[in-house]
């Protein structure tokens, strides 16, 4: 048995036959076992703006270069979510000494839960144990928010 071409063809079956169809194509793994081949929704619930829209989120100005080209500095904003603790890998705002800062956050997998903290212009990185991480993280980036036209964000 082999695997669709297109996996947006197979799940709407009339792609083929008409030529205007809107087409909403979803994230999908298909599996092969012994009842043939299985077709795995992987999508991701979509999220009400109004929880985006909640006291539960900060939003930070980014400032400088370091974490170009994924945030700009003086243009792009990040959606924080506050932690106390490591929730993964990711982008997190931290306390270095007096100001805040955005830095990319990895585990070293050394067998001692060490995490090291980059920045993606500024060479180099820092590492970290858990315990000094939690003792300096305020928040994880849960959303880049790239400005288009900052004229519209300034006020009059």
């Amino acid at each position: 048995m082999k695997f669709p071409r297109n996996p947006c063809t197979a799940i709407t079956g009339v792609a083929k036959r008409h030529r205007r169809v809107n087409v909403r194509c979803t994230l999908m793994l298909w599996v092969q076992n012994s009842r043939g081949i299985e077709m795995h929704d992987l999508s991701f619930p979509v999220v009400a703006p109004e929880e985006v829209l909640s006291d539960r989120f900060r939003v930070h100005a980014v400032s400088g270069d370091a974490m170009e080209p994924t945030l700009r500095g003086g243009r792009d904003y990040a959606l924080l979510a506050p932690v106390a603790a490591y929730q993964g890998e990711g982008i997190y705002l931290v306390d270095v000494g007096g100001s805040l800062d955005l830095f990319r956050v990895s585990n070293t997998f050394d067998g001692e839960g060490g995490l090291l903290l980059s920045q993606e212009k500024r060479g180099g990185a820092h590492r970290l144990s858990r315990e000094q991480f939690q003792a300096l993280v305020v928040g994880i980036v849960v959303a880049d928010i790239r400005t288009r036209d900052e004229r519209f964000l300034r006020r009059r």
